[in-house]
């Protein structure tokens, strides 16, 4: 006997459907995450492009996010709702679940190597020489940095759901997941989520603590000098308002990220070689796609700069007829 086949025998299966009111629920926080999430990320997306002023790496790099957070909310959200509603289409089509789960793991590991480059971003251009940031985050450098989220996230999503792991309808809660009844996949997706959490719940906090450090050390070394030198105090090796706004709001990102993902994380590792109650699995779910949908709301709330490009998008005021999309010229955020 396999020793899934012993879990499910003692794992009570709550049937073909999800009760009627959860289903009217999910379904409506469904809609309302996936209308926001996607107009929200495609409105950043298209200031970006269409606003000279934005084509910064930082923006550059916002760009990236919203193109995972839009395909995370589609592929995610649609597996919740065939998990709600096309339950016997997915018992005899593993197809689909192996395509969903490809697809949202590469779009959100590229969100999260995305917010590993904001932190590092965030750090060089505080803390480092102008010419080392243009070194690394302008031109070429930035284009690699790119492909490379996308890149990386595509090898790992391969290595987690065709070697550690495979995609299947899970009857026990109602949506297409790997196969964590199976010690072998469970450790496997394990192992993974502890490396994209080393790397996101200690070395990007890291990161922006330094960053912040400076900040801090540099304006109080330049009030001293001011505050001696009244007339002659040099003021130039302080930071500018829009790059230490940009660095707090990254950093707000960063923080709701954290919050979504870490239930799914703790649900993940609390049940090993059994599943959780389907309506915790498909509410930690929900929470984990939510961030991508708060992402725009952080940007627009948060940097002004921003917030005045999303109003000349939905203003539809005439942008200039050459669009520059390099990223090279920029060096402020």
């Amino acid at each position: 006997m396999s020793y899934i086949t012993m879990y499910s025998n003692e794992t009570s299966i709550p049937g073909d459907t999800p009760s009627k009111a959860f289903a009217i629920i999910m379904t409506t926080l469904t809609s309302i995450v996936l209308v926001v999430g996607v107009s929200g990320n495609i409105l950043a997306l298209t200031a970006i492009i269409l606003v000279r002023r934005l084509h910064t790496t930082s923006n550059a790099l916002i760009a990236n996010l919203s193109i995972s957070d839009i395909g995370a909310l589609l592929t995610g959200l649609t597996t919740l709702v065939l998990g709600l509603y096309g339950a016997e289409k997915l018992r005899s089509a593993d197809w689909i679940c192996q395509f969903l789960l490809h697809v949202t793991f590469l779009f959100v590991f590229t969100s999260v190597l995305t917010l590993q480059c904001v932190a590092i971003d965030r750090y060089v251009i505080i803390t480092k020489p102008r010419s080392t940031y243009l070194r690394y985050f302008s031109g070429w450098g930035l284009y690699v940095i790119l492909g490379g989220t996308w890149s990386v996230a595509a090898l790992f999503t391969v290595v987690i759901l065709s070697i550690g792991g495979r995609g299947v309808w899970v009857e026990e809660i109602l949506i297409c997941y790997i196969d964590t009844g199976d010690p072998y996949s469970w450790w496997c997706l394990t192992i993974a989520l502890i490396l994209a959490c080393v790397s996101s719940l200690f070395v990007v906090p890291c990161l922006f603590l330094l960053t912040f450090k400076k900040i801090h050390e540099t304006r109080m070394r330049v009030e001293e000098a001011t505050n001696q030198l009244p007339r002659t105090g040099n003021k130039s090796s302080l930071f500018s308002r829009e790059e230490v706004a940009v660095t707090r709001m990254m950093l707000v990102v960063y923080l709701t990220f954290t919050v979504c993902w870490v239930p799914m994380l703790m649900l993940h590792l609390t049940h090993y070689g059994s599943y959780p109650p389907y309506e915790v699995q498909h509410i930690c779910t929900l929470l984990a796609i939510l961030n991508s949908a708060l992402n725009p709301v952080v940007y627009a709330g948060m940097n002004r700069r921003l917030r005045a490009s999303f109003k000349k998008v939905l203003k539809c005021k005439p942008q200039p007829s050459r669009v520059d999309i390099s990223f090279t010229l920029n060096y402020t955020s």
